[in-house]
């Protein structure tokens, strides 16, 4: 996953286990190595790793959740400007390498790359449903469907107008 995802042009930098660096004092001499060396690991490498990270809580609250049921990876962008390219790409590179787990996404990169869909759509359905009110009151008070039909379309009309003179676009 953190290769498909360094592969990717938006991704700046992707923080996880398996590229995380350890630090081990040996002989008197500090060696830096790898966190997780390799992909395939046995069952002793992997306690290996899970010693190192309760000998050191500070690198493990970056890595594991509280109860150790959660791993997290961070992937930092480039720039802040399109943000909602930048959480699609990595929602898409993401979801199917681990389909099969629970997958749970959050930062400020994600929320501000998903709000901007997430507003337009409840700005569509809060807008159908204010016409849908308008045109019931329109007709309780003007009995009349031709009248409602009219009222609607000078509503339309001039908000088609309005938009046409905004940020200098002309009909």
């Amino acid at each position: 996953m953190a290769e498909k995802l360094q592969a990717s042009n938006k991704v700046e930098e992707i923080t996880s286990i398996s590229t995380a660096n350890r630090m081990d004092n040996l002989d008197g001499f500090m060696e830096i190595d790898d966190l997780q060396p390799y992909r395939e690991m046995s069952r002793d490498e992997v306690n290996d790793i899970k010693i190192y990270l309760e000998k050191n809580p500070t690198i493990k609250k970056r890595f594991v959740s509280e109860d150790n049921k959660f791993f997290m990876t961070t992937v930092q962008p480039y720039s802040s400007e399109g943000l909602n390219f930048f959480r699609d790409e990595v929602v898409s590179i993401v979801d199917p390498i681990l389909g099969n787990y629970e997958i749970y996404y959050g930062g400020q990169a994600y929320v501000t790359g998903t709000m901007p869909a997430m507003i337009r759509d409840d700005v569509i359905v809060l807008a159908r449903i204010g016409m849908l009110i308008m045109a019931m009151v329109l007709l309780l008070n003007l009995r009349s469907i031709p009248a409602v039909g009219m009222v609607i379309m000078v509503i339309g009309l001039s908000l088609f107008a309005m938009a046409g003179s905004m940020d200098g676009y002309t009909i």
